[in-house]
């Protein structure tokens, strides 16, 4: 591989680390996911002689501060990158990260549209620009993201995930469930995805069904408290009232 290539695969693989750490919004937090990509990143980077930071150093820098959820100077780390850097675009896409976890959905855009311009076959960049535009209730510019990430990475459970949520909220609950079950089917322990398919079962009145795929969200991530809290609703609605009370209670615990 061209060192350039080398290059441009451990910047995608540090924007990585930082989205599965940071994408609270679903509750996707894949820790071995985190370690392997730790692993493939873990180079020692060059220091120029003068001291000053590379565009990587600057670069890693903004991802160790969005993990700890200190956008504002993530922000900043990745400006820096972009300034001695411009024509690369992994810090525009942690820019345009950054800018969505602080709820600034048209900046993350703007930043994200130019990183798709410098490198369009960037899935990330097509994923977190779904996630904005979707906030934004843009919701079929929202799917074509999905659909143009999942063109590019097949096996991206995110971009099935957010491709899942897109037709949800258009009404397409049929087939947003074959999108979840589709993230499923390539990582069967992504509780995100099973709870996602209950709220589309549920919305279709499929209440046993959906209180299965909470159930299972449940199973792995017993303080998923997102779950409890639907899981509880579905049993109301089938008016299992000491159920509903179990589950509430459960949701409560995870809340205290």
């Amino acid at each position: 591989m061209a060192r350039r290539g080398i290059d441009g695969f451990r910047k995608e693989m540090k924007l990585q680390r930082f989205y599965y750490r940071v994408y609270w919004k679903t509750g996707v937090i894949w820790m071995r996911t985190i370690i392997i990509l730790a692993l493939m990143i873990s180079a020692t980077l060059a220091t120029p002689i003068s001291g000053e930071k590379t565009p990587e150093e600057w670069l890693e820098s903004g991802v160790d501060l969005g993990e700890r959820g200190e956008y504002r100077e993530a922000i900043l780390a990745f400006d820096e990158a972009i300034e001695l850097n411009p024509e690369d675009p992994a810090a525009r896409i942690g820019k345009g990260l950054a800018l969505y976890h602080q709820n600034e959905y048209e900046d993350s855009i703007t930043c994200l549209d130019e990183a798709i311009r410098l490198n369009p076959e960037l899935s990330m960049a097509w994923i977190v620009k779904g996630l904005a535009l979707y906030d934004l209730g843009k919701y079929n510019d929202s799917l074509d993201c999905s659909d143009e990430a999942i063109s590019l990475d097949p096996q991206n459970v995110l971009a099935w995930n957010n491709r899942g949520i897109a037709l949800s909220k258009l009404s397409k609950c049929e087939e947003a469930i074959q999108a979840y079950d589709e993230a499923i089917r390539i990582d069967p322990e992504y509780q995100t995805a099973w709870n996602n398919k209950g709220v589309a079962l549920s919305k279709l009145e499929m209440y046993e069904e959906a209180i299965q795929a909470y159930d299972e969200a449940i199973r792995i991530d017993p303080e998923y408290q997102t779950a409890w809290n639907n899981k509880a609703i579905v049993l109301q609605a089938l008016g299992r009232a000491s159920e509903t009370n179990q589950s509430s209670a459960e949701a409560e615990e995870m809340r205290s």
